[in-house]
């Protein structure tokens, strides 16, 4: 997270606000056309972890190969419609300056490149996941955005049109990543050879099914970002695209962290509900969600407060409105922490499509809200609001459709997880912020006092959240593993 963090500082003062806000716009319409990449992950992730808890390794090789042929298809599928919509789109809607647009169309081309290798890279992705392979996944996240940090100093010394060569060098990351994947996987998962020999029509035919289902959600997510860039991009132009890239940079890599630690939980959760075992499945349910939450408070909590500090360090030319829009993206992601163990849920079972259908049109209604805001000049981080509130109602309803599958409620969730989760962080930014005011301090103006004042709020965040966030068993829980590790040493 530190690393990607630095990275965005260089890449932004490298390119440029303009050349950054540029790339994440055009970027952006690559992103929105790979809407079925992150259903197909989820698809593939979830009929693999059902065999292997069934332990039908022999219908796990036929799984994965049909996965590989699905992916090749939906790869065709991308070419076409980012070689057609999306480069029409490109060349007639966005408002990109004149002296750029060849750099932007030579960029988009790189950006179709790069979503190709990612997404041939997925169901290599979901068996490393679905087999629990964790210290390779952990290995993997370091190894990329190393990567992605040594890219910088050919950027930095070259002195040819850096936006292009950075598409270049971003793909070349992404072909690393997807080679490394692959020999990974044919060493330790013998039945991810061979992928072509074994694979059932039926079983490409159900992947795309569950994934076109789930798609429902992704198309209706990707749209809302990227239709939030590109409004933005319409009303106020490329200038205020940068800021949006380096929300999405702040928010990404914070959630990034509390999606590395769901990570490695559903698996289990699936695996326990082929099984049968609800009585266990609650019990992670409850548990992740709990502990997700407040790990993106406790990560949050000191960037929230000390914000402008951060980023005057961070970036050497901050773009407008970066501090408003960064604390908001962080506050919306909060229920999506405690939606996550849920979906899975419902990924297990099966059925979605009810869910997918309704959560979608929910968020999909974002997109006019929007423009609504927008169009009629009020400021542009209220629409950051209207997503929190959305993402809300999202909450409620997977809490309704999903927990009735493992026998809770929706009060379960709300006595469990919502009441002592926000009332938790409620108290705790009262404490930080009354802090604050009664002692009259600026803001921190050096590296040493931001240090100082992150670690004062971390401080307050872990005792508020040991003492009233979490309940007598969580606490002996967190004793007891913190004992072992230090016995251990």
């Amino acid at each position: 997270m530190g690393v990607t963090l630095y990275t965005s500082r260089v890449v932004l003062s490298t390119l440029g606000i303009d050349n950054f806000g540029i790339y994440n716009l055009v970027g952006g319409v690559v992103v929105l056309f790979t809407f079925l990449s992150a259903a197909m992950t989820t698809a593939t992730q979830r009929f693999l972890c059902i065999s292997i808890g069934k332990k039908d390794y022999n219908n796990t090789q036929y799984l994965f190969s049909s996965s590989i042929i699905a992916h090749i298809l939906l790869i065709v599928l991308l070419i076409i419609i980012a070689e057609t919509l999306g480069l029409w789109f490109i060349k007639t809607q966005l408002v990109i300056p004149p002296n750029r647009e060849f750099a932007a169309q030579v960029v988009y081309q790189l950006s179709i490149i790069a979503s190709v290798i990612n997404v041939y890279r997925i169901p290599f992705n979901a068996a490393v996941l679905a087999h629990e392979r964790m210290s390779f996944y952990a290995y993997s996240g370091i190894v990329e955005v190393f990567l992605k940090l040594a890219i910088l100093w050919p950027l930095t010394i070259c002195n040819i049109d850096k936006l292009v060569l950075y598409g270049y060098l971003i793909v070349g990351v992404n072909l690393i990543m997807l080679v490394w994947y692959i020999f990974f996987s044919h060493y330790k998962l013998p039945y991810t050879r061979h992928t072509l020999r074994y694979y059932k029509k039926n079983y490409v035919i159900d992947i795309f099914k569950f994934a076109g289902w789930s798609s429902f959600s992704a198309i209706a997510n990707i749209s809302t970002r990227q239709g939030l860039n590109i409004l933005i991009n319409i009303f106020y132009g490329v200038g205020l695209n940068a800021t949006i890239g380096i929300m999405n940079q702040v928010s990404s890599s914070i959630y990034q962290f509390i999606g590395n630690f769901q990570s490695a939980i559903n698996p289990p959760i699936m695996k326990e509900y082929a099984t049968g075992d609800y009585k266990r499945v609650r019990a992670l349910v409850i548990t992740t969600s709990k502990f997700s939450f407040f790990l993106l408070a406790l990560l949050a909590t000191p960037i929230i407060f000390n914000i402008d500090s951060i980023l005057h360090i961070w970036l050497e030319d901050v773009p407008y409105l970066t501090n408003i829009f960064c604390i908001f993206a962080l506050i919306s992601l909060l229920p999506n922490t405690i939606g996550g163990p849920i979906w899975t849920v419902l990924q297990a079972s099966g059925e979605i499509r009810k869910y997918q259908i309704t959560i979608s049109i929910i968020t999909i209604l974002n997109i006019p809200l929007f423009y609504i805001i927008l169009y009629f000049g009020f400021p542009p981080q209220y629409t950051i609001i209207v997503q929190f509130t959305t993402n809300l109602i999202v909450v409620f309803i997977g809490a309704q459709m999903g927990l009735s599958k493992i026998g809770m409620t929706i009060s379960h969730i709300t006595k469990k997880i919502l009441f002592p989760n926000f009332g938790t962080v409620i108290v705790i930014w009262t404490i930080i912020y009354l802090i604050g005011y009664l002692s009259n301090q600026s803001a921190p103006s050096n590296l040493l006092n931001i240090i100082l004042e992150c670690c004062i709020d971390l401080i307050i965040s872990l005792a508020m959240i040991y003492s009233i966030g979490l309940n007598h068993n969580e606490r002996n829980f967190l004793k007891n593993c913190v004992t072992k590790k230090i016995l251990k040493r």
